[in-house]
Order: structure tokens, then sequence, then C-alpha cells
């Protein structure tokens, strides 16, 4: 569940750093969309979070974090589901699931917190980025 957050706050950071996240609730609010309490929810910022993605980053790394931010529901683990470990003990992720989850995640994490910025080359398990998939 730390990590579902930590992604979550590293996004919204980046989005607030970068001028966006204002852009985004006035754009919601203005369709009705905001959320009660006026905070956009995790779906309605990643596809402003993609788009930025595509504008900034070289196509290879922008290909990487669009697939990082979009659920995959064919994977063991994906940022939307991380949220059912707390309601439900029986979903426990083995160490494996937590590994793929974020080999998939990374590129999205390392996009927020590098502030859109060139990613670095490696992954903290020494995977390179190109061909690990």
């Amino acid at each position: 569940m730390l990590i579902r957050a930590f992604f979550e706050l590293a996004l919204v950071d980046y989005l607030q750093r970068s001028g966006e996240y204002s852009k985004i609730c006035s754009r919601l609010q203005a369709k009705g969309a905001l959320p009660p309490g006026g905070a956009p929810t995790m779906k309605q910022l990643v596809e402003d979070a993609q788009r930025l993605a595509k504008d900034q980053l070289p196509k290879a790394q922008a290909d990487e974090v669009v697939k990082a931010l979009k659920p995959d529901r064919s994977a063991p683990l994906n940022v939307e589901d991380l949220n059912g470990f707390v309601h439900n003990p029986a979903a426990i992720p083995t160490g494996r699931d937590v590994k793929q989850f974020w080999l998939g995640v990374e590129p999205g994490l390392r996009f927020s917190l590098d502030g859109g910025g060139r990613m670095k080359e490696a992954s903290p398990f020494g995977i390179p980025r190109q061909g690990r998939r």
C-alpha cells in the first residue's frame, strides 16, 4: 500500500512542480468532473502524465512511461490494484509479483521523480532499461 501512496504522491508532486496540476484541476472543474474535495483521481492524472511524457521524452522513453502508467489487467499487479491489498488480505503479492510490478511501474515513477527529464538508464535491480521486457 505504501508504494501506491508513494507513486501517487510522486506523480502529484511532479504535476505541481511542472505547473500542470492546477491546469488539470481547472479543466476538470470546468467540465464538472473534479471529484468532491477538489483532488483529481489517479486515473484523471495519469492521462495528463502520459501526454506530458510524450511531449517531453524521446519516443522510446515516452512509450515506457505510457505503458507504466496504463493499467494492465493481465499483469499480476498494477497501480490500480495496489489498493486492493488493504481490503483483501488473501491477495498478498509474491516476491515475483512485486518485482514484476516494479519493473512495469518504474518508468512512470522515474518520470515523476526526475521531473520529466531524461531518465537514467538502469533500474535499482541492475537491469538495463532497454530490452528488459
